[in-house]
């Protein structure tokens, strides 16, 4: 039995999706493991959440955050403690953290080197492989380096765009046919995301992009097309799950689709695919995985077109763990229930950490 220490909420626009994923984790952890709760509010504060921890509750945490004590985590001798922020009294012991924290300031490698720096075992992939797998740029240009197949896009930087905003929109039209999808680089969960299908909508679809993050990408949209997850869990070599699809009534797979409309969204586990596509999907998965430096789990997002095949859309390295999401569903169909998968996944954070702390750190 283990002291798991679950971070949950955050600064990012996917804050209310991240304490739908602590919720599960927390219930399903709690199983086998003592479980502790750090809330962080959008602004930055740490609040330890004392147990008990229903799953109900967790969607409440923005508005009891004021009950609770502002905390911090630690390293007071030999252990790492969840501490009071004003006198330092240590609430819990904590052996491993499971940052359950989605998009900016918890999935992009921020956490992660705080995490390093208290020399603490943490699920998920480390600095690199988070930062890397956030930044939708980033991603592309390392899977295009490899020879993994991404759709065409462009990248806008706020700063050119501010002084050429026609030169770019001229150089879009000439690059990509309609429609394309405007998102910014560094977010998830479709937050921020627009569907253009006249010109005359693109500055519009980038300005909305640049009020999340400083770099945007218009990405080529294909029509038709199906969207396709397979999931990754780390290991010598990593494996991957069978494959599942996603299909929407909305015009794409939007905010609204993925979290909001229960009866348009379907998930097909597995998806219907001709056993040579399913296995080039969870072949390429990995590769994508090793590629972007990523640990511990990762889904990867794909669009399959008809004619032209597929194509990486983007790697998750903390995806959802909503009851309904994907990642563990995807895993429970290969045959690693959801509380086997978060054993492992555990595991695997050990095993890293022990690896870790092995090299040597002078010449």
């Amino acid at each position: 039995m283990a002291c798991v220490l679950v971070l949950c909420g955050g600064r990012s626009a996917e804050h209310e999706i991240s304490l739908l994923s602590a919720a599960f984790i927390t219930e399903t952890l709690a199983r086998r493991h003592t479980c502790h709760v750090v809330y962080i509010r959008r602004d930055g504060a740490w609040h330890y959440v004392p147990p008990p921890y229903p799953a109900e509750a967790f969607p409440a945490f923005p508005e009891r955050a004021g009950e609770w004590p502002t905390a911090f985590v630690w390293r007071r001798g030999d252990g790492v403690w969840v501490c009071d922020a004003t006198s330092g009294r240590p609430y819990a012991p904590v052996d491993v953290v499971f940052p359950a924290l989605h998009g900016p300031y918890g999935e992009d490698g921020t956490v992660q080197g705080l995490l390093d720096l208290l020399d603490v075992p943490y699920v998920g992939a480390g600095v690199l492989g988070s930062a890397v797998g956030m930044d939708k740029l980033s991603a592309k240009r390392i899977l295009q380096a490899v020879g993994l197949p991404v759709v065409r896009f462009v990248a806008v930087d706020r700063r050119d765009w501010s002084h050429r905003p026609e030169a770019i929109q001229q150089d879009i039209r000439e690059r990509l046919p309609l429609p394309v999808f405007v998102k910014p680089s560094n977010l998830g969960s479709s937050i921020g995301i627009t569907r253009v299908d006249d010109w005359s909508c693109l500055a519009t679809a980038v300005e909305t992009a640049f009020q999340y993050d400083d770099t945007v990408l218009v990405e080529e949209g294909l029509v038709p097309v199906r969207e396709v997850e397979c999931s990754v869990l780390d290991g010598d070599p990593p494996v991957s799950s069978v494959v599942g699809e996603i299909t929407y009534r909305r015009p794409f797979y939007d905010y609204i689709a993925k979290y909001h409309d229960e009866e348009g969204t379907r998930l097909h586990i597995p998806a219907d695919l001709p056993p040579d596509v399913a296995d080039r999907v969870r072949r390429m998965a990995v590769e994508a995985f090793l590629a972007l430096r990523c640990q511990g789990m990762a889904r990867v997002d794909f669009f399959l077109h008809p004619t032209r095949g597929l194509f990486i859309d983007e790697i998750n390295t903390i995806p959802g763990f909503t009851r309904y999401s994907m990642y563990h569903r995807l895993w429970a169909a290969t045959g690693l229930p959801a509380d086997e998968l978060l054993e492992r996944l555990l595991t695997l954070a050990f095993e890293r950490h022990r690896r870790r702390r092995s090299l040597k750190l002078t010449p």
